[in-house]
């Protein structure tokens, strides 16, 4: 599962591609945690490209939003599949990440 990492002002961008699942080698929670010791504090996590996601990448997103939290910061979903969104509609987490459709939008938000 490749992640692309970038920065649009003082928002860390990662946009992963593929299937977010246990066997997957790069975790969004291990860049996450890495830009907080960084002292980044505002994430964008574009999931566009994710064709699959289980529960192990469920509860990625909500260690590294649980992590950002904690330090202050804020974390943000954009451009959800329909199958990651009707997952995080099925568990709940719909209520816990605020999503967007359009990254400008998304990136304007964390004004």
């Amino acid at each position: 599962m490749p992640i692309c990492e970038r920065t649009a002002g003082d928002v860390c961008v990662l946009e992963v591609e593929g299937r977010m699942m246990a066997e997957s080698s790069d975790r969004v929670v291990k860049i996450v945690r890495e830009r907080l010791r960084e002292g980044r504090r505002k994430f964008l996590i574009n999931l566009e490209r994710v064709q699959h996601i289980d529960t192990t990448g469920l509860a990625d997103l909500v260690e590294s939003m649980t992590a950002v939290k904690r330090m202050g910061g804020s974390l943000k979903l954009t451009l959800v599949t329909r199958h990651v969104h009707e997952l995080l509609r099925i568990t709940g987490l719909v209520r816990v990440f605020e999503m967007f459709d359009v990254e400008a939008e998304a990136l304007s938000s964390f004004r």
